[in-house]
């Protein structure tokens, strides 16, 4: 099977790096330089790879850009977990909103920057999020229940009350 590159259709050379136990690898194109994988790895693959290649994270997410949509979105999500362990939420944050960028219509993305921003005080941002996460689920009442607890924490405990009061609260 011929490998070429995703952009140009250059024919792959030999590959540019490869890595035990993968079954993946990472060509660089010689006419334009752009770096992809061939075959795309699944999540397990890109995890393994991310717990085990790279102890400089920095380093590891420059392939983020270099992979297909969707292993790009995946890779993406782990890294944010991986720098939200380590308590290192403003690169959380930067990369959820690359996330966002990519995922508008996925809610966790939301979800979790409301949760980060909420563990660091940061209500304002808080309620933004979770009013985006709110829009693509509107019929969530958890959701809306953190958007009026990080209203109070903000002490805004008038606009707390006017979400409150224009939620449906009848059973369906």
């Amino acid at each position: 099977m011929l490998i070429v590159c995703p952009i140009c259709s250059t024919p792959a050379g030999s590959y540019n790096i490869e890595l035990k136990n993968m079954k993946f690898y990472i060509f660089k194109c010689s006419n334009c330089g752009l770096e992809y994988t061939n075959p795309i790895p699944s999540y397990k693959e890109l995890e393994y790879f991310y717990s085990n290649y790279s102890s400089d994270l920095e380093k590891a997410e420059k392939y983020l850009a270099y992979l297909p949509a969707e292993s790009s979105s995946q890779a993406m999500y782990f890294h944010i977990h991986l720098h939200n362990q380590k308590n290192e939420f403003g690169k959380a944050k930067a990369l959820l909103h690359r996330y966002i960028k990519k995922n508008p219509k996925a809610i966790e993305g939301y979800l979790d920057l409301g949760l980060i921003a909420e563990n660091q005080r940061d209500y304002t941002l808080a309620v933004e999020s979770y009013k985006n996460a709110a829009r693509l689920e509107p019929n969530n009442f958890e959701i809306w229940l953190r958007i009026i607890s990080m209203l109070l924490l903000a002490e805004k405990p008038e606009q707390a009350k006017e979400t409150l009061l224009s939620l449906s609260m009848t059973p369906k």
